[in-house]
């Protein structure tokens, strides 16, 4: 991170430009290596990002930023089962979709990613998206509204000793792009999210509605966290009407081994229509030190489930710069 940062700050002074007298610039990126097996379909895989962070002060104190990314990222197992040999990692150039406004303690969003508070009742995902490379496919998905995301505007502020987001996407049919037609949008969704402490607990509530000329769809989901010398719980609960109409529950422990490795364990159970689905995760990490971590990830599906590998475990290591 250091060394990009100082990277962009001597092309700028080599442009005749100074970082103290424009807008902050920030680098950051990590790549991953990693090898997975579910079943007899093993892959390896190589993937990584570049994020960009813009920022200006104006002088009354407003902060502005917005983003950009270069992406390479798994999302299946790469050709590894493929006959013609294609190469199936999305690549992506991510960001420029919005600015963020913040001043006086308050966030404002406006843009074309702007997110809907939905899943705030699945804490269990405790393993990330490539032990699921290769696996079988959930039919019951739970709590969840048809889009999640969209153009609009969100706003974050604190009202006492809680945290208050409130979102409204007037064209949830995009995702990022440059633009929106907002006269001839079908579908919209709104959100309001609240995380508090009661007493040693941390409790968020949210509920998210989406609209579409056919069905009206809403989510209400609460999440408690607790964390003590032993590790660190968390239970949720969301249900959802409309398009999908279902129900979970999950929870999630994680722990530190030592100073430098930590383990976490994940269940949650999903329903929607007849059908009934389980997952159980479990992640091991470990930091290398200097940005470097090694990882071993494990996930199992039970239940009613669309393809023959429901187990999958995964291992690799991340180098964060």
């Amino acid at each position: 991170m250091k060394k990009l940062t100082y990277l962009v700050s001597a092309v700028l002074a080599g442009l005749g430009l100074s970082t103290s007298a424009n807008a902050d610039v920030s680098v950051s990126g990590s790549s991953t290596l990693g090898y997975t097996a579910a079943g007899s379909e093993t892959a390896l895989h190589t993937f990584g990002s570049v994020s960009f962070g813009l920022s200006t002060t104006t002088a009354s104190g407003m902060t502005i930023s917005t983003g950009a990314g270069i992406t390479a990222s798994t999302s299946s197992a790469a050709g590894a089962d493929d006959s013609t040999g294609s190469d199936t990692v999305a690549r992506n150039v991510t960001g420029w979709d919005g600015l963020k406004f913040a001043t006086s303690g308050s966030t404002i969003e406006i843009g074309t990613d702007v997110a809907l508070a939905d899943g705030v009742g699945d804490v269990s995902g405790v393993a990330s998206d490539l032990v699921d490379v290769g696996m079988a496919s959930s039919d019951a998905s739970g709590a969840a509204v048809p889009k999640d995301e969209g153009a609009g505007i969100s706003i974050s502020t604190s009202v006492g000793g809680a945290s208050v987001s409130i979102a409204y996407v007037a064209d949830s049919s995009v995702d990022g792009d440059t633009v929106s037609d907002l006269d001839d949008a079908t579908t919209s969704g709104a959100s309001a999210k609240v995380s508090t402490a009661v007493g040693p607990v941390g409790v968020t509530v949210a509920y998210v509605t989406h609209d579409s000329a056919s069905t009206n769809d809403t989510e209400s989901a609460i999440a408690a966290t607790y964390a003590s010398d032993m590790g660190t719980v968390s239970v949720g609960y969301g249900s959802s009407t409309g398009a999908t109409d279902g129900n979970e529950t999950s929870v999630a422990y994680s722990m530190s081994l030592d100073a430098d490795t930590s383990l976490s364990i994940g269940y949650g159970t999903y329903n929607t229509g007849a059908n009934d689905t389980t997952h159980t995760e479990l992640a091991l990490s470990r930091s290398l030190g200097g940005g470097a971590s090694i990882f071993a990830e494990y996930i199992n599906k039970g239940g009613d489930t669309t393809g023959s590998e429901t187990s999958s475990f995964a291992v690799g290591a991340t180098v964060s710069f």
